[in-house]
């Protein structure tokens, strides 16, 4: 056992230990070696006395000396005498030799300083001129025993005089204390540095993986995160992480995959000094992210920026000052990959997040849109992508695809149980050895006995309101339902219930569901949904699309913070907001007319369990007998594979892909397309998806020269060719010779299929292997059908439309019919209303397949004026069509339907532009609230989308002027002066009219504000949102202020001129 003289040692390397940033901190190890100095000297001085009357004489005279002579021992008892020694022992045997960091350097000479000031103070000495300080000479062994003899034949007067005497002349013990624990714990720092450098890298600016402990207590008082689970700490301190080489990591929902991804974000910004993107699925979380992360960018000093609907400024502003974290969506980030491929600007982006990265295999735009954006970083190189997931059954394709490695683990933090509940009965879901063993996956586990009188069980025949009292009001619960009208059926039948047979719930947080009523009607303008108003009282609401998002997000805030302890909500729940719960019950293994997939069901029930909360969570899927062996086949099979989505609507990805790469030339010729093609997930997947990725490569590039998106390269020089270029640009010109675009080998000579159909029939799917090809077209209009085996490499560019289509992100398809409608809108545009600029920003995608109830038709086109119905005619909408639909009679009248249902959409965002409330267009319109607000988010992003293809065209410079400040009013659809408040992220329309009222008016204002005075000043502001308004508004106003400076320097900057001979 130790001696107590080695404690302060001990104490000091476990403190050392405990954070690497005091290692280096050289006031920390000063103040820690002078506290544990004094300790270690009271605890010898103590231990040296042999008599009581020496122990008196002692503690008399040593105030301020030592009573002890230096490297003498004789008065120490035995074990402490050796300990003494031992430690002496341990300071000479440091290696003199040793190599330690330039930070360990700098502490030793902190100390050292530090030390010659203490040793300096105590003995009345002050340094000579080299800077160190005098040092009494040790009293004679001889001197000391003589006066031994003498001193026992004195008085205790005369010993007291002595021995203050001889204490005045004697050495300080401070300089062999303080030198022995600055050795040792040098010694320890220099052990810890190097395993720090072991362990981190060239740009770690702290011992937070990297980071500073600035971060770390931020996360603590923000987040409340005071550790972090193994497998995040694992994952943080993997090599490619560390080497900045792409990475995959895949856990189960819930898991904490984003806190990793926050990490790996503020790496890049705080140490590496780089931009990063943060790609999110929905605008609702881009929002979300962007709110929470504002905090972290004041403290930390970077910028956030905010690229979702209409928000967001290309090409980006390169910044010379602070980094930039861009928070986009699919969409979005895709333009802003390419406009910084365009602006040389990729050199400043260090890394990409991807949440969600299986949407990749989503099937739609979406999907194929992730995988472009993907396939143009990789193709660049220099960025580290770091991809998100739940758990994929073909997680090696993708790995494959990115070139990453992959980390997974099957961690959640709450333990989850699955039940499945047939009439009466649940069963436990049993996916371990008895599943494996081929028996029954639902293993019997109880009989639900709740007292149902027979009315009762008319009325809820699944037990839902049984099952959902087990847990509330005290926990919380999920109810996902197929539609979104059985959700709010769902919500208003179990709050009816609760009334009649549990009526004591109305009591519980009354003062707070009050108070989320009244913030409703705020929102709402004095109107609120009658079944939230209804069911809120009981702590039940509702929640799916068809909400405003103000609407849903008061309901999810309440429901974190407990006021809400019940919601019924459809599967977009779980894909785009983290709100769990104790118990997760499906019910129905339905998501609307569908049968519930295996993805769909884990994302749901995944939301079972509250880390920090709950130890446990459950899920229970009600289903009926007749459906058994499907939910037994759902529960029993792995994850759906993950596909890539390149080919959807007949190949119209690819289409987008090679426009867009064209464009920004990346590739220039039919050679490099195809070697370009090799490398996508498609490529990949090729031989499972039975599609050969050469012919509808080669199919989409005749699409492309079909629409007149792409053309044949004016200028290719080559010089590799040298004189063989001019043959290869005679064979490319003309086309009847040439044979440019055919089938590429015997294999796929069935799959392709010469066609001289539109474009938008062009391309059947890959996994039927059938591709149709299109014919290139002449001037002369002859076409071309020939053999691609034969073909030279044909260089390629975009045309001005192509240009305008791929910078403005317009679909392929639609850019042509853009185009027409912009040609005829500026040959009869009216500008006595903007009736007709909504209709030109109207979406294209929201018109199809759109259910029209023509009698409110009708009645809405009789409340227009005269110049307006001008505008409809010259549309193309005929009055007399709309009367004949609406009164039920037939019409032979030729209209383009299309048209028709695009202007109804129309007349909705004419209603919102006139400042109409969401609530009176939903009304008027006959559609639910939350379809109004998607089409204002829709308008308003495809208005930016038009704005930025007039930008490439001059011809339209008209459109380039009317659209400016257009966009930006859309967005919001209110007076102007309220724009600047609702850029504010978390600031919404309602809140937005308080600030104004009173008196905040600008950016400025609200950065300056007291959140505790907006608190008080402004009804029903929360202190959380409060802080959060602020903060989010200085964090603008310093994106604004850093954009101005890069302007000033760009305008002060000399330009380099240089001169001709």
């Amino acid at each position: 056992m130790e001696s107590d003289e080695a404690g302060p040692t001990r104490r000091v390397a476990r403190s050392r230990k405990r954070s690497a940033s005091s290692l280096l901190d050289t006031s920390d190890i000063v103040s820690s070696a002078k506290k544990h100095h004094e300790k270690a000297m009271t605890h010898t001085m103590h231990d040296s006395f042999n008599t009581e009357e020496d122990w008196f004489i002692n503690s008399f005279c040593s105030d301020n000396h030592s009573s002890y002579p230096q490297k003498s021992h004789s008065n120490i008892p035995g074990k402490k005498a050796a300990s003494v020694g031992k430690l002496e022992k341990s300071e000479s045997s440091i290696h003199p030799a040793s190599k330690t960091s330039d930070a360990v350097e700098s502490v030793r000479c902190g100390i050292d300083s530090v030390v010659v000031k203490a040793t300096s103070k105590q003995n009345g000495s002050l340094p000579d001129d080299g800077g160190t300080s005098k040092v009494w000479p040790a009293e004679s062994e001889g001197k000391g025993d003589a006066e031994q003899g003498v001193t026992k034949h004195l008085s205790l007067k005369d010993r007291l005089k002595q021995k203050m005497k001889r204490n005045s002349m004697a050495p300080s013990g401070v300089n062999h204390t303080v030198d022995l624990l600055r050795e040792t714990v040098l010694e320890q720092a220099q052990m810890e540095a190097l395993v720090i450098q072991k362990q981190g890298t060239d740009v770690d600016i702290g011992p937070f993986y990297g980071l500073p402990s600035k971060v770390q207590k931020l996360l603590e008082a923000h987040r409340g995160i005071t550790k972090f689970y193994d497998w995040q700490d694992e994952c943080l301190r993997l090599p490619a992480v560390r080497q900045g080489r792409n990475l995959i990591y895949s856990l189960p929902t819930s898991g904490g995959k984003t806190l990793v991804a926050e990490i790996l974000i503020l790496r890049e910004l705080l140490c590496k000094k780089k931009d990063a993107i943060l790609i999110l699925p929905y605008v609702s979380i881009v929002q979300e992210k962007v709110r929470n992360l504002c905090q972290f960018a004041l403290e930390l000093d970077f910028l956030v920026e905010e690229y979702a609907g209409s928000k967001g400024r290309f090409p980006p502003i390169k910044r010379r000052r602070k980094q930039t974290l861009y928070i986009a969506t699919l969409e979005k980030a895709h333009s802003l990959v390419n406009s910084m491929i365009e602006t040389h600007y990729l050199d400043s982006l260090g890394l990409v997040v991807v949440d969600e990265l299986h949407m990749i295999g989503e099937g739609g735009s979406r999907g194929a849109i992730l995988e472009a954006a993907l396939l143009k970083l990789l193709h660049c190189g220099g960025t580290q992508i770091i991809g998100m997931s739940a758990t994929l059954n073909n997680i090696r394709d993708i790995q494959t695809f990115l070139q990453a490695e992959v980390y997974s683990n099957n961690f959640r933090p709450v333990k989850l149980t699955e039940y499945v509940k047939m009439e009466d009965s649940v069963f436990m879901v049993d996916t371990g050895e008895v599943a494996l063993r081929g028996q029954d996956i639902l293993k019997h586990d109880r009989v639900t006995m709740f007292p149902y009188s027979d009315d009762l069980r008319k009325q809820d025949p699944d037990h839902l309101l049984g099952l959902v009292m087990e847990v509330v009001p005290n926990n919380s619960c999920l109810v996902f339902c197929p539609t979104k009208k059985n959700c709010e059926n769902v919500a208003m039948m179990l709050a009816k219930l609760m009334i009649k047979h549990h009526r004591h719930l109305t009591t519980v947080k009354r003062t707070e569901r009050k108070q989320l009523l009244r913030e409703l009607y705020r929102d709402g303008n004095g109107q609120i949904c009658p079944v939230l108003e209804y069911t809120v009282h009981l702590g039940i609401a509702y929640h799916h699309s068809g909400l405003t998002m103000d609407e849903r997000r008061l309901v999810e805030d309440a429901y974190s913070e407990g006021t809400l302890c019940l919601l019924t909500c459809t599967s977009t729940l779980a894909a785009g907001v983290n709100l769990p719960a104790k118990r997760v019950i499906l019910r129905s293994p339905y998501v609307g007319s569908g049968f519930i997939n295996h993805s769909q069901y884990k994302q749901m029930t995944g939301r079972a369990g509250r880390a920090g909360i709950d130890d446990s969570g459950e899920s229970i899927l009600i289903t009926k007998k007749a459906d058994a062996p499907k939910v037994r086949e759902l529960l029993a099979t792995t994850q759906e594979p993950c596909h890539s989505s390149l080919m959807y609507d007949e190949g119209k990805g690819i289409r987008s892909l090679l426009l867009s790469s064209i464009g920004l030339k990346i590739l220039k010729s039919t050679d490099e397309i195809l070697r370009f093609m090799k490398h996508t997930l498609l490529s990949v997947q090729a031989a499972d998806l039975g599609c050969d990725v050469e012919a509808v490569t080669r199919a989409s590039l005749n699409q492309l020269l079909k629409l007149k998106l792409v053309q044949e390269a004016r200028n290719t020089p080559d010089p590799s060719q040298n004189g063989s270029q001019k043959l290869i640009h005679d064979q490319c010109k003309d086309f009847d010779k040439s044979k440019i675009f055919s089938q590429p080998s015997p294999r796929s000579q069935q799959s392709i299929n010469g066609s001289a159909a539109g474009a938008d029939k062009s391309v059947k799917t890959c996994h039927n292997n059938h591709v149709a090809m299109g014919t290139v077209a002449k001037e002369d209009g002859t076409t071309l059908d020939a053999d691609l085996s034969n073909s030279p490499n044909v260089h390629l560019e975009v045309t001005a439309l192509g240009r305008a289509t791929f910078k403005g992100s317009i679909d392929t398809d639609n850019s042509r019919l853009l185009y027409d409608d912009l040609k005829r809108a500026e040959e009869s545009l009216v500008l006595a209303s903007y009736l007709h600029l909504l209709y030109l920003v109207t979406p294209y995608d929201m018109a199809r397949d759109l259910h029209i109830p023509w009698m409110v038709y009708f009645e809405q086109m009789n409340t227009l004026n005269a110049m307006e119905m001008r505008v409809a005619s010259l549309i193309g909408v005929s009055e007399s069509y709309i009367a004949k639909k609406a009164s039920g009679q037939s019409c032979r009248q030729k209209v383009n339907e299309f048209v028709i249902s695009r202007f109804y959409l129309t007349l909705m965002l004419n209603e919102l532009w006139q400042q109409k409330t969401v609530w009176q267009v939903a009304q008027r319109f006959q559609v639910n609230r939350g379809f109004v607000q998607n089409l204002l988010s829709s308008a308003a992003s495809f208005a930016s989308c038009v704005f930025h293809f007039c930008q490439e065209l001059d011809e339209f410079w008209a459109f380039q002027d009317l659209l400016g400040n257009f966009v930006k009013r859309l967005s919001y659809c209110v007076s102007m002066e309220l724009i600047a408040l609702l850029e504010i992220p978390g600031v919404k329309l309602g809140r937005a009219r308080q600030l104004y009222h009173s008196g905040l008016r600008t950016l400025q204002d609200v950065a300056a504000a007291d959140p505790e005075q907006l608190v008080r000043n402004i009804e029903h502001m929360p202190r959380k949102a409060a802080r959060q308004i602020v903060t989010s508004a200085k964090v603008m106003l310093n994106e604004k202020a850093e954009t101005l400076w890069v302007e000033v320097e760009s305008l002060v900057a000399l330009p380099t001129v240089q001169l001709g001979n």
